[in-house]
């Protein structure tokens, strides 16, 4: 586009978003749009992902406590971010939601898995975040 004489950059680029330094970012945060919200997560993602490829090349001699970028943040996923994020979701589901709720979405409106809901919520409010707490535990000690 830049060589191009046809094309006019400047009919092409958006006008610049300034923010003023004493807004607060969660006042940003009220104003955007969903569309704007997913192309900014997509971009944060897009940025990481570069990132964790140039830790094989270029960044490979960045590390973070002992690990190049890629192993870094896979170690953040694999020990804490998946483990916690179940952790919450056994949490938000065996403890926020109603049980006719879990019980609907569980059986699919009752045409399925009827027999064994109850086993399952047993685990899911009792065992499922005890086996977590232990994940946590375990990649805490080592």
């Amino acid at each position: 586009y830049v060589n191009n004489p046809k094309v006019n950059i400047r009919e092409i680029m958006n006008p610049p978003f300034f923010v003023k330094k004493d807004r607060k970012i969660d006042d940003l945060l009220e104003e955007m749009s969903r569309r704007k919200a997913s192309l900014l997560v997509c971009a944060i993602i897009w940025v990481i992902g570069i990132v964790c490829s140039l830790s094989f090349g270029p960044l490979s001699r960045v590390s973070i406590a002992g690990e190049n970028l890629f192993g870094a943040l896979d170690k953040l996923c694999s020990n804490w971010l998946m483990p916690f994020g179940g952790l919450l979701f056994t949490i938000f589901v065996g403890w926020k939601m109603s049980k006719a709720d879990v019980r609907d979405e569980f059986t699919n409106g009752g045409t399925r898995n009827r027999r064994i809901f109850s086993l399952v919520y047993f685990l899911i409010r009792y065992v499922a975040p005890a086996g977590i707490v232990i994940t946590f535990i375990s990649a805490i000690l080592g």
